[in-house]
């Protein structure tokens, strides 16, 4: 293998995993960094490799970012399932029981104990970021170009925040693409929204990162990215993974949001994402592995207290896949967002 094309497989296998995890963090107060922790179990299928990828506010301890990231060596695929931020877990006995709390009450492990046991898969790996990762990994990176049809702007003084992007052909740097991506205003439906626009975002990340991959650029993510991670994916573990990724094709890329549906709890107003448990089981079994009838035996994510929970859970959502090579020839029609990046 030539060092030019190592070096750049390293590098967007660095940036796809890392990165999906950076997309929509909000920007809070820096605290200290995260370090790597105990690794644990490897996945029983030896052809499967399942990370946990997730992007961490440091002011709250919420991942507003849940990924699960599958890779398959045997059938050359790679699949990515974004679960929304708001989604039903009865993980804890109080009243909080939004998934993006988890990480919080349970840490990276047992996060990834709890998804393995309800998603019905082996998660081997885990990888959470803070939320200055984003900025400083896409600035080494030299930015990520990508189209508006229309202009973003909003503007929010409490949290000290201000969105204004142009329409029109444009690279964005660290603090732009932090506009870009934390944006969901404009959107139909709101996070669902900038869920979709994530997809888009991340294919020309990829992109970027396959034109501008070069030692000195290595050097830069790398920098960027250490002590900002709380992980037990090794060195060896990522070159590995980089290996396998070069092996797969656009097309053999396949990202989706976990089926399901928002909805209201009638007591609280409280909104929540309720997963379809149809649509999981059957999503789960082709793009990661899972067995069937192994999908949340325990109906942690069933809110039993509503009709409209029980509803969603045990009917099926229809739920859109696409692959990276739809995204990045400007194929895949996101009907959520309001602005859709070409």
């Amino acid at each position: 293998m030539k060092k030019t094309k190592l070096l750049t497989i390293t590098l967007s296998v660095m940036l796809t995993v890392a990165l999906t995890a950076c997309i929509s963090i909000p920007l809070t107060t820096e605290k200290d960094d995260v370090t790597a922790t105990d690794s644990i179990a490897v996945s029983a299928d030896e052809t499967r490799t399942n990370i946990l990828v997730a992007g961490c506010d440091r002011a709250s301890g919420l991942t507003d970012v849940i990924m699960l990231v599958s890779v398959d060596t045997k059938n050359n695929t790679a699949s990515v399932m974004q679960i929304p931020r708001d989604t039903y877990a009865a993980y804890t006995e109080n009243s909080y029981k939004k998934l993006n709390g988890a990480y919080g009450a349970l840490g990276a492990k047992g996060l990834c104990e709890l998804l393995s046991d309800s998603l019905g898969v082996d998660i081997d790996s885990y990888l959470v970021l803070s939320p200055d990762a984003l900025r400083d990994a896409v600035d080494a990176i030299g930015g990520v170009e990508i189209t508006l049809e229309s202009p973003m702007y909003y503007s929010d003084p409490e949290q000290g925040l201000y969105i204004s992007l142009r329409a029109g052909k444009q690279t964005l740097d660290g603090k732009t693409a932090e506009q870009f991506i934390r944006y969901r205003s404009g959107y139909v439906d709101g996070d669902l929204g900038r869920i979709d626009a994530q997809k888009v975002f991340l294919c020309g990340l990829i992109e970027s990162a396959r034109k501008n991959a070069d030692a000195l650029t290595v050097a830069r993510v790398i920098a960027a990215l250490l002590g900002k991670t709380d992980t037990n994916v090794t060195p060896a573990d990522g070159a590995a993974l980089a290996e396998t990724l070069l092996k797969i094709e656009n097309e053999n890329v396949f990202f989706m949001t976990a089926p399901g549906e928002a909805v209201v709890a009638e007591e609280s107003g409280a909104s929540y994402y309720s997963l379809s448990g149809k649509a999981m089981e059957e999503a789960l079994a082709k793009y990661f592995g899972a067995g069937a009838g192994s999908f949340d035996r325990e109906r942690l994510f069933l809110n039993k207290r509503y009709d409209s929970f029980r509803r969603i859970y045990e009917g099926y959502s229809p739920y859109e896949v696409y692959t990276a090579k739809n995204i990045a020839d400007g194929k895949a029609v996101f009907e959520s967002i309001a602005q859709i990046p070409k």
